[in-house]
């Protein structure tokens, strides 16, 4: 069974109510990166969360703005990667 949501607690009342019979065959995926979901993680209650970068997000805000002030061009849409955690790299996200 494979849950993926963007609330935590929402995803694992989807596997309690699933009446899933077999949790270590369970994989439940957040979308969130918040401290909740990497204490999960490092308690085994959450498989991965899917998590946002805001200090990447303010570094490239921060550079379009300058780019503007400039008088660049800066692109409408600017995408910034998102980051799995999981339990191999949960340590090393939450510092």
């Amino acid at each position: 069974m494979k849950i993926v949501k963007d609330h935590l607690s929402l995803a694992w009342r989807l596997v309690k109510k699933s009446n899933w019979n077999r949790p270590h065959l369970t994989l439940v995926v957040g979308f969130d990166g918040n401290e909740d979901a990497m204490t999960s993680i490092r308690n085994g209650n959450l498989s991965a969360t899917v998590a946002q970068q805001p200090e990447k997000i303010g570094q490239l805000a921060v550079q379009a703005g300058a780019d503007v002030l400039s008088g660049k061009k800066v692109k409408e849409k600017i995408p910034v990667p998102l980051k799995l955690v999981t339990e191999e790299n949960v340590e090393a996200s939450t510092e």
